[in-house]
This record gives C-alpha cells, structure tokens and sequence, in this order.
C-alpha cells in the first residue's frame, strides 16, 4: 500500500527536518508513487547489494520487505550511517527545491532525472498532513513551526562538468600508465631527443573533481534536465561512437567503482566493441565472476572494461568477440550487475588501481564510465 507524501515528512522530519523530509518525499513519489511494495527497487527503487540490503534489514526485524516500516527504517539507517553527510546537508537546505535535488543528486542518482517533477512533488509534500499511523517505529513527533518558503528558482545549485573532468581523467589515466612503462624516454640510452610531445597533453597528477565543480541556479538545472529528458541518450559521451550497450533493458543502480544494473534472468549481457577476453575470475565478489574484456578498435581501442557479479559467462580468456556478441547471461540469483572501467591488472577495476574504494564510494572511474554508458545505444 502506498504511503502519503504527509507520512513520509512525519517519519523522516526527525533525522533531516521538515524540508529535507519534503525533498526526500518528492524524489519517492517520483521513483515509486510513494509504493514500498513498487516493483524494481521498492520505496527508492534500491538496486544491487542497495537492494539486498533492505532485504536483510526487513528479514533481521521479521518485516516484510514491502513493508512502509522497513523502507522507511532502511531508508533511516542510511541517513543516519553512510549518508549521514547528506542528512547534514538536508536539515540546512532552505526550501524543498533545494533538498529534492540534494537527494536526487547524491542518494538516487538517477539515469534520467526529471527534476522538475521531483521538486513540485516536494513543495507539496512540505504542507502535505500524515494520514493514518506507521506503527511504533515511526511514532515520532512533526517538530512544529512555520513552513519553509517554497522553491526559489533562483537559488544556487551543485553541478558537475563531467565532459571536462573525463578528458582529465583520460590523459591522467594515459599519462600513468606512460610514465610507469618509461614510455616517456623514447629512443637509444642517451640520445637527445628534445621536448617529449606528450609532456603538454598527459599527466601524473590526478584531477581534483572540486576543480570541475559549479553551481546553476534551480531554473536552469530544471531547464536542462527536463530538455534532457525528452531527448535519447545517445552519443552523450565524445568517445561512446560506435559501440553498443551491453545491458539493453536493464535498471541502472548507483555508481560506485562502476555502475551497478539489474536485468531480467537470462537476459543477455553484450560486448561493448570488438573485444579480446583478457580474464576470467570465478570468485570475485561472493562466489560470483568478474569477467575482464579489452576494447579493440574504436576510440576507447586498447581500454580494459568489466563485468562482474551476476553473470553466467559464456566465453573463455582470449575469446575474441564482435562488438554485440553475448558475454554471457545474467545469472537466476546474485548480487545484481557491476560493470565498468578495468585495470591491466585481472580482477582489479580501473578504480581500485588509481583512486582505492571503499563498499559504496562513488569513484571517478565509475562517474566517468556512467556517463561513457549513458551514450551508448
């Protein structure tokens, strides 16, 4: 049974106040109708091991999973744990509008986002009364006082240059891997060879993505998105010409090292290009494979990518594949999809070779393989 935007203000007011509630109900009213029980994620359409989760949490309280109490205690335990910082920023957010986008941008991190639903949900959200009670769990008090004034299109928003930081992010990339290889000294022992070429293009120093930061007001964030939203996502990323999804039909997750997906049992999951299977992992995460693939012609030619978890590989190492030929199939049972930028090393994902990882960070290489995957067909 859907929950009322008025329930949802009451439940979560005591964590991130009345307008972070208001902005947290405006963005589940628009991933589930406000439906714990909605089918691809339930409340806040939670993906992979998000997802796996809620089950354990509902299963540990002998809840059902689809239950308002335990995607509302979920939903809590996240606020207060691993997005605690979020829920710093929501209770100082100034109008909904302002917190809708704070929790679409960093806790839904959706592929299309349709700001502007999410922000009128959420102005009506703020006056919106509870009906009815959600039991002891959530037998919380609606601290009192004045609304807050609703949105402010002119106030100032976080965004993100995500092409800039990527260029960035491939000439540190190239410029590493150059540099580790003595690939910089090209010719005898000795010789003067001059000014190396590359010295003014690659780099060692990884880009700071505070240095790609900026900020855009409420309308023209809006603008943008529901523009966006009306167009196919293809060909976003400079370098995605070309080749093909390899997750057709499938519900994206959150980034993390990489993109996390679920898809339909049996599903069949694609080479991205013309690729060489480099490795296969039987044992990467859980008893579950991580299947290792090098790109080889197009612009991201010589690139290493992955996919991991459940799948059920169909190929072996050295395999050559066309671009669209199945890796495998995704697997009956797992912890969802992950997919993205590998490492020359096997087994090791291009963001725990540069930047580390810890359960759940959100990584360059996985914000910079997000948006090479939005561009593909």
């Amino acid at each position: 049974m859907a929950l009322s935007p008025g329930q949802i203000v009451a439940a979560l007011s005591p964590i991130v106040g009345r307008v972070g509630a208001a902005g947290i109900a405006g963005n589940l009213q628009q991933e589930s109708s406000d439906n714990p029980g909605s089918a691809g994620g339930g409340l806040a359409q939670w993906q992979g091991p998000r997802y796996s989760g809620l089950i354990k949490y509902a299963q540990s309280r002998n809840l059902p999973t689809s239950s308002a109490q335990a995607a509302l205690g979920y939903l809590a335990q996240d606020l207060k744990g691993p997005y605690s910082g979020l829920a710093q920023q929501l209770r100082s957010a100034k109008d909904p509008a302002h917190a809708a986008t704070l929790f679409s941008q960093i806790y839904e991190r959706p592929g299309i986002p349709m700001l502007g639903n999410r922000i009128r949900y959420a102005q009506q959200a703020l006056g919106a009364k509870p009906q009815g009670g959600l039991g002891a769990s959530f037998q919380t008090a609606v601290p009192q006082g004045t609304a807050a004034p609703q949105g402010s299109t002119s106030m100032q928003v976080p965004t993100f240059d995500q092409a800039g930081f990527n260029q960035a992010q491939d000439r540190y990339i190239a410029g590493t891997a150059l540099s580790k290889g003595n690939a910089f000294d090209v010719g005898p022992k000795g010789a003067n060879l001059g000014p190396n070429p590359l010295s003014g293009l690659l780099t060692t120093k990884a880009p700071n993505p505070q240095d790609f930061q900026g900020t855009k007001t409420i309308q023209q964030a809006t603008g943008a998105l529901q523009k966006l939203a009306g167009t196919s996502l293809v060909n976003v990323h400079p370098n995605a010409k070309g080749y093909v999804n390899p997750i057709p039909g499938a519900v994206i997750g959150r980034t993390d090292m990489g993109v996390d997906a679920n898809l339909k049992p049996g599903a069949p999951i694609l080479a991205i290009g013309n690729s060489r299977v480099v490795a296969i992992s039987p044992n990467w995460y859980k008893g579950q494979p991580y299947v290792q693939l090098q790109l080889l012609d197009g612009p991201q030619k010589g690139r290493m990518y992955y996919v991991a978890e459940q799948i059920a590989p169909s190929v072996k190492p050295g395999q050559t594949l066309r671009a669209g030929q199945p890796i495998g199939r995704y697997a009956s049972s797992g912890t969802g999809i992950e997919i993205g930028w590998g490492s020359p090393t096997p087994g090791r994902t291009m963001a725990q070779a540069t930047t580390g990882y810890s359960e759940g960070q959100v990584t360059p290489a996985g914000q910079q393989f997000r948006s090479f995957l939005g561009g593909l067909k």
